[in-house]
């Protein structure tokens, strides 16, 4: 037996795009509700690093102090090891921050409950129809409850993928992307020389690894590999890097190798780069969604909460009927396509080079050469 109720807008996902997406529209009188699988605090991959354009968001919404009030650690320095120990510095000329996505995601996730949002959370939707004006979503709750949900938008917000992709049948569901990612909490124990300060980007054999302190307890571990044939778990994949990267290895006090295999893993497999429609049948893409920023030099977490922002005054727009449904998605498409293409591509071509033996010690030593190359390359990979 399943019940049946009403929205205007239904957003898929509840992490940082979603709750934000759903946040503004909220707040601009929509009723809107936000439809998330999991239950909250919960750990997703991610190298947990918030950079300049997620700060200015946070002041926006006068929930930058209560940000702070969770104690974020702050980064203001960047530095890339190679497996021949060479360094690559920079210092970062914006505010950013490193802090766990189960505390990030649940403060936006508040924030957005306060502005009027409803939440469908332990919820998953098993079926996404058209009829004639209205989407109908079939949503199962933990409990095996049915409900029907009519909306008139709906808004994908649940990540880099998703049993919808399929069903909406998006072009890069077959592709084999041969990327991992894999992200690992270790003990601030067990680090000897890591500054709270610092990210850290380690290279080895088709693989980087990013380090940054997330609170007073815990570092991040953050890897994403290219597959090249070996049948190695995540935790190997780990302890391979150790031994290439001596440097990543002399990071970590020798019981760390025995910590190794009893760290609990948070990953995702098959990650896809390429170009992905912002646009589904009639379904809106954001975040992860939409597209996947290479994660060695861009900050998915801001374009996470950009494109939200950018969507939701697209369709306050419509609504105060400014324009139509047709523009509706043109404008979208074409602003996403201005403000993301760009700095998606620069991020790709960055990861191509630092995951590539041979062009690895070119690159690193041309921007070690002329250090306004890296500061570049940091720019030009996040928004203003």
């Amino acid at each position: 037996m399943s019940s049946e109720t009403n929205h205007e807008i239904a957003v898929i996902g509840a992490g940082p795009a979603g709750s934000m997406v759903s946040a503004y529209l909220s707040a601009a009188g929509f009723d809107t509700c936000v439809i998330e699988k999991r239950k909250f605090p919960r750990e997703v991959l991610c190298g947990e690093f918030l950079s300049n354009e997620v700060i200015a968001a946070l002041k926006e919404i006068n929930l930058f102090e209560k940000f702070l009030s969770y104690n974020p650690n702050k980064i203001s320095e960047f530095t890339l090891v190679n497996k021949r120990n060479n360094k690559l510095y920079s210092s970062l000329d914006f505010d950013a921050f490193a802090m766990k996505r189960s505390v990030f995601d649940s403060l936006l996730l508040e924030y957005s409950a306060g502005t009027g949002t409803k939440l469908y959370q332990p919820a998953e939707v098993i079926s996404l129809e058209k009829d004639n004006n209205k989407f109908v979503l079939k949503i199962k709750s933990n409990r095996n409850e049915e409900t029907i949900i009519k909306v008139d938008f709906v808004i994908a917000a649940y990540g880099r993928k998703n049993i919808l992709d399929k069903k909406l049948n998006r072009s890069f569901v077959n592709a084999a992307s041969g990327f991992n990612g894999v992200k690992f909490h270790v003990p601030n124990s067990m680090l000897n020389e890591l500054t709270e300060e610092e990210i850290r980007i380690y290279l080895g054999n088709d693989i980087y690894c990013g380090v940054n302190q997330v609170s007073e307890e815990e570092t991040t571990l953050c890897f994403l590999e290219k597959r090249n044939g070996e049948d190695l778990s995540p935790r190997e994949r780990l302890e391979k890097l150790l031994s290439q990267n001596e440097m990543f290895g002399n990071l970590f006090k020798s019981e760390f190798k025995n910590m190794i295999y009893r760290l609990p893993v948070y990953g995702t497999g098959n990650i896809y780069f390429g170009k992905r429609n912002v646009v589904e049948n009639g379904v809106f893409m954001i975040g992860d969604a939409a597209g996947i920023i290479a994660p060695l030099s861009g900050d998915g977490i801001g374009m996470a909460i950009q494109s939200a922002k950018l969507l939701s005054s697209i369709i306050i727009d419509y609504k105060a009927g400014k324009i139509n449904l047709k523009t509706l998605s043109e404008i979208y498409e074409r602003e996403w396509n201005r403000l993301f293409s760009k700095r998606i591509k620069t991020a790709l071509s960055v990861q191509k080079i630092f995951l590539n033996k041979f062009y690895e010690p070119v690159g690193l030593y041309i921007a070690k050469t002329f250090p306004f190359v890296m500061h570049q390359i940091i720019r030009s990979t996040r928004g203003t």
